[in-house]
């Protein structure tokens, strides 16, 4: 698979070798170090990220979730629209995040394999199934986070 990546993560460390993995697969894969900086760079990306992977691993759940709910309520809806996965914690933390619109959700620490097959599903999940997804994987995490 291929297409144009943003990883995030305040952790540079873990950014790379995240890159490394998805550049391995045929995806060009930039960078962000921080919630605004990833921002930023979705909003001013020509041409447009195919998706982007929000670890956070220090800010935890609720830096993914500050940036999803930052992205899925921007005016432009070509921006609002963009795939994100997140990596992420079991419990409310899963829940949160499928909550704030995350189209992909894999459990820390990720497998390599998790990741790569979350990353491909939620580029490649139809526009028009996307909330239908969303909405499943929501009752999912809140019936095994209870």
């Amino acid at each position: 698979m291929s297409g144009r990546l943003l990883v995030v993560d305040d952790d540079p460390d873990a950014i790379e070798v995240v890159a490394r993995l998805l550049q391995r697969e045929g995806f060009e894969v930039h960078r962000a170090e921080s919630h605004s900086d990833a921002l930023f760079q979705v909003i001013s990306a020509d041409p447009a990220f195919d998706g982007v992977l929000a670890l956070f691993g220090a800010g935890g759940p609720d830096a993914a979730v500050r940036f999803t709910e930052a992205i899925r309520t921007h005016a432009d809806s070509s921006i609002a629209g963009t795939r994100i996965v997140a990596v992420g914690y079991h419990g409310d933390s899963q829940v949160e995040l499928w909550a704030s619109g995350v189209d992909g959700f894999v459990f820390r620490p990720p497998h390599e394999h998790d990741l790569l097959r979350e990353v491909e599903a939620a580029l490649a999940i139809a526009e028009d199934a996307r909330e239908a997804h969303r909405s499943s994987e929501l009752e999912a995490a809140r019936s095994t986070s209870a």
